[in-house]
């Protein structure tokens, strides 16, 4: 074989040292795809937790609560002190022992003076609240609102831009206003404020009580009937028995939440 042929057979076959090349090229090539993913993958996992985490706690859950129910506070600065001290007391029995009586006042005269504005709360609840948790911020809402018995247009324009925002039924909506209304037109047409003890004998009924008893024992009465009433068990039920239920279940709540401020 001539020095040419030589030379040609010599470089048509690849050197052992480029095939090395050529697999740790691959490799590194491989390293990087890998890495990267892995560290697109930690960001993200990192940005949920520390966007979405908080509001998973109960803590956090709370303060937006307050948030929504302190603008409509403001827009009725009727009986103020009043409705902050229902709230404080409503926050005491849902966190029950998780939040002192301290914080829940200091939060809710926080977010009066600050003025938050709650549009991006309100997409918050809409995404990480359950039904249930805002069944209880509108019933929360209403209550606010009829406190003095009577809900202005802009009290009225606020809970059903609430209830649009988080996703919460217009219909169900009008059931729980409706139930308030009644119940409010009810007393306003039965009991003069010189009848308050008949009013107090009214809600006791309303308990399954029919004399004057202690507080613990409202408390017990109280608990028991929001046991049978209680809308979960009647899922299972038609609408219109869902809707007596829940409407039921409303009565109860008010006359305790009355019988309460009337006992303490």
């Amino acid at each position: 074989m001539s020095a040419i042929d030589t030379f040609f057979a010599l470089t048509d076959e690849p050197a052992a040292g480029d095939n090395l090349i050529l697999s740790s090229g691959l490799n590194v090539f491989a390293l990087i795809f890998i890495g990267t993913w892995i560290a697109i993958y930690q960001l993200r996992k990192a940005y949920k937790n520390f966007v979405f985490r908080p509001f998973k706690t109960k803590r956090t859950r709370f303060k937006v609560s307050v948030m929504i129910a302190v603008q409509m506070l403001i827009r009725d600065r009727d009986d103020l002190r009043e409705k902050r001290i229902y709230m404080t007391k409503y926050f005491l029995r849902k966190e029950k022992s998780s939040l002192s009586g301290r914080e829940i006042v200091q939060t809710i005269r926080y977010y009066i003076s600050k003025g938050i504005d709650t549009r991006g709360v309100l997409r918050f609840v809409r995404k990480r609240f359950t039904q249930d948790e805002k069944t209880q911020l509108i019933d929360l809402l209403v209550d606010l609102g009829y406190y003095n018995q009577q809900v202005n247009s802009s009290e009225m324009e606020y809970l059903f831009r609430v209830a649009s925002k988080i996703s919460f039924s217009e219909e169900e909506l009008k059931v729980i206003i409706g139930v308030r209304e009644r119940y409010y037109n009810k007393t306003r047409r039965q009991v003069p404020k010189e009848e308050g003890q008949s009013e107090v004998e009214k809600n006791l009924l309303v308990l399954g009580l029919d004399t004057a008893v202690d507080f613990e024992e409202i408390k017990q009465a109280y608990r028991k009937m929001v046991r049978r009433f209680h809308p979960d068990r009647f899922v299972r039920m038609s609408k219109e028995e869902q809707e007596m239920a829940h409407e039921r279940f409303t009565e109860i709540n008010l006359a305790y939440e009355y019988l309460e401020r009337r006992f303490n």
